[in-house]
């Protein structure tokens, strides 16, 4: 009784679904985007923002072990059973801050009998190498193993025009080894070992308009117009238009990660008792050019470091009992220390300017930016039961709730710095180097040692009511609620209301912020038809959330955070299949959303709203009514999958698959020049195998 998406490993690898990204297409209610600083997941309207300090409100897992930092989310793909999307608030079995939903992750296991394969794929067009293989079975009596190798490379589907380079290059590899041992005829251990890496070049995003300064001084050129003109900075920046080319001088993101996860199940009479032991590490170095053009501006290194550990024991009754339990207790901590350092590069346009203003004129700089580290350790702490009582053949109630305790720290300093890296310490020098951060670069910074302790504590109670309405459909109806724990900005670039004089506006500054919570009512149904060869699946859903986690950007280079808005998000979720003939499978699914913000009063401006002064005298404005990046009213998909034997030995497929999403805002503070129009995507395959599955050959 729950809105759940699956896709199979074996569709994932037939639709070249190869990371999140890929699979939201998929999924309707589900987003993914990649920007130039972080990654954002959507479900049902509500994602985190780009912030260090969020975990992300749509929570993955993966063998049972919560991935809750956004980074992750960019891994690629291997050898996966199945992904689960589980939409909506997950008070209880999902419980870490899924307040949006969750990703669930399964990788294949070791199989009882000798197996192996291997893939490989080639695109021309973004000169795309891909290959897969692996080899499972038996070791002894009692242990079998599955090693999985995956490496991938790709130009991408970008042209930077200054580099004369493909763009967003990708090169990855992915090593995983599982081992399952049936030591005694209660218990199954599984082993797991994953290490990886993804390094890119480039990103996926282009300049797609540009539009007149508003300084008299400038007569009316754009941007770019007078970073060529003026500063004489090559021609290529000139290309602001959407046409899959970028004039970037210099991106990358460089990632490793390491995964260890240990299952245990173990049969005490009828009962199941199951520990999920789980370390995740992760570290990556990026650079975001983040004046997105060909001259040099500015530019943000960024970097990251993650450890967790995690377990879990979960008792599970036998089932089809009166009252039928699962029960379990959750610990987790971790240590995140991340940076980022918003920098002028010697060779900046701007370097010219900044001498004038520091030093009359001199040829030395003044400084050449703000360093920034953010530390945030925490310690969880939870248990958790759901009962589902049989009153009769056909009728359940379940019933369960998480308490959660969280203890968290973080730590987040800020100081500016000289050409040589050192230090600025004098006062006065700092008060300059503020002031013109302030007023040349509109970026306002004061240096800063933010130090923060909090501990909470949430409890999260769902009930649900499942009647078999026949032999055939099943009609159930859910209240749950949802929690994601506080925590604190590591993006802020001034302190809290500081009585620096430097600083124009003392509310530009945000350190602690704190929980947000959902109240979700659901009504469904899950329906057989023709004799079990179609089946239907609907979903009704009504959303609150109180005090929602918003990163708003500040316009120039800082976010920030504040519990900032109430949320009502309403909508229809429909997904089915349909063996039409023994040789014909028809599928889909669709959505239609509804989101309104609610008593939200600091939403960020855009840039026409800048221009005609509806903005208030803090560069905010309200969001009161309107909708939320990547909501899609309506988003769908079509897919037809035809199997037709060739003679005795060869078999052909044709599979189709109708991808549709309406216009929908990309962008936080909803520019409407930024819409993305409504569209379809097209993913189409023809296959010729071998009946017994030794090959296939695809296109």
């Amino acid at each position: 009784p729950i809105s759940v998406n699956a896709v199979s490993g074996e569709k994932m690898a037939e639709a070249g679904i190869d990371r999140i990204e890929n699979l939201a297409p998929y999924v309707p209610n589900l987003s993914m985007a990649e920007n130039g600083i972080g990654t954002a997941i959507y479900i049902r309207g509500i994602g985190s923002g780009i912030n260090a300090g969020f975990e992300q409100s749509a929570s993955m897992y993966v063998d049972g072990v919560y991935y809750g930092r956004p980074q992750l989310s960019r891994a690629p793909f291997l050898d996966l059973a199945r992904v689960e999307v589980v939409r909506g608030p997950q008070p209880i079995l999902f419980g870490k801050n899924s307040i949006a939903g969750a990703i669930s992750m399964i990788t294949a296991k070791p199989t009882d009998e000798f197996e192996a394969s291997m893939s490989m794929l080639y695109e021309p067009d973004a000169e795309e190498l891909e290959g897969t293989a692996v080899v499972s079975g038996p070791l002894t009596d009692s242990l079998s193993g599955r090693l999985a190798i995956r490496y991938r490379e790709t130009d991408g589907y970008l042209d930077n025009i200054y580099l004369d380079d493909g763009e967003a290059n990708r090169e990855e590899s992915t090593f995983r080894g599982t081992l399952q041992w049936d030591a005694t005829q209660d218990l199954r251990v599984t082993l797991k070992g994953e290490v990886g890496s993804f390094d890119v070049k480039g990103r996926n995003m282009e300049v797609i308009s540009d539009n007149p300064s508003v300084n008299p001084a400038f007569g009316g050129m754009t941007y770019s117009e007078i970073q060529v003109n003026v500063f004489g900075q090559p021609e290529a920046g000139l290309n602001v238009k959407q046409d899959q080319k970028r004039t970037s001088n210099g991106d990358f993101s460089n990632n490793d990660t390491e995964n260890v996860t240990m299952t245990m199940d173990y049969a005490m009479g009828d009962h199941t008792l199951t520990s999920i032991t789980g370390y995740v590490h992760y570290e990556f170095d990026e650079n975001c050019d983040c004046d997105f053009s060909s001259a040099s501006v500015l530019a943000v290194p960024l970097d990251e470091e993650y450890d967790q550990f995690s377990q879990e024991l979960r008792l599970t009754s036998p089932g089809g009992e009166t009252l039928d339990y699962i029960a379990g207790l959750f610990y987790q901590t971790s240590e995140l220390d991340s940076g980022d350092t918003i920098g002028v590069p010697a060779d900046s346009i701007l370097v010219p300017a900044v001498n004038q203003r520091v030093s009359g004129g001199g040829d030395a700089i003044g400084f050449t930016g703000a360093a920034r580290k953010f530390t945030q350790d925490s310690d969880i702490w939870a248990a958790f039961a759901q009962v589902t009582w049989n009153a009769t053949d056909r009728l359940r109630l379940i019933a369960g709730g998480r308490y959660t305790v969280e203890d968290k720290e973080g730590t987040r300093t800020l100081g500016l710095y000289n050409l040589d890296g050192t230090d600025i310490t004098d006062p006065v020098q700092a008060g300059t180097a503020t002031a013109v951060f302030g007023q040349l670069f509109n970026v306002q910074v004061t240096d800063h040692d933010l130090k923060g302790s909090r501990d909470e504590d949430s409890f999260t109670p769902q009930l649900t009511l499942q009647y078999d309405w026949s032999d055939d459909t099943m009609v159930y109806a859910t209240a749950s609620t949802g929690f994601k724990s506080g925590g604190y900005d590591a993006r802020g670039n001034v302190v809290p209301d500081t009585d620096n004089p430097f600083v124009k506006d003392p509310s530009k500054g945000s350190w602690e912020y704190e929980d947000e919570e959902a109240t979700s009512f659901e009504v469904g149904s899950k329906s057989r038809f023709a004799g079990g060869a179609a089946e239907l699946n609907t979903a009704f859903f009504f959303t609150t959330y109180h005090d929602l986690q918003e990163s708003i950007f500040d316009g120039t280079l800082g976010f920030l955070v504040d519990n900032a808005a109430e949320a009502e998000i309403m909508g229809v979720e429909i997904d089915g299949r349909w063996a039409a003939t023994a040789n014909l499978t028809l599928s889909g699914s669709v959505a239609w959303t509804d989101f309104e913000f609610m008593d939200f009063e600091n939403g960020q401006c855009n840039f026409s709203e800048v221009q005609s002064g509806a903005c208030s005298d803090d560069g905010t404005i309200s969001y009161d009514g309107r909708t939320n990046q990547y909501v899609a009213d309506w988003s769908g998909r079509l897919s037809g999958d035809y199997f037709i034997p060739i003679g005795s030995s060869l078999e052909g497929r044709a599979t189709v698959d109708l991808l549709y999403s309406d216009e929908y805002f990309p962008s936080q503070n909803l520019d409407p020049s930024t819409v993305q129009d409504s569209y379809w995507k097209v993913n189409a395959r023809l296959a010729l195998s071998s009946t017994d599955g030794i090959w296939e050959v695809a296109l």
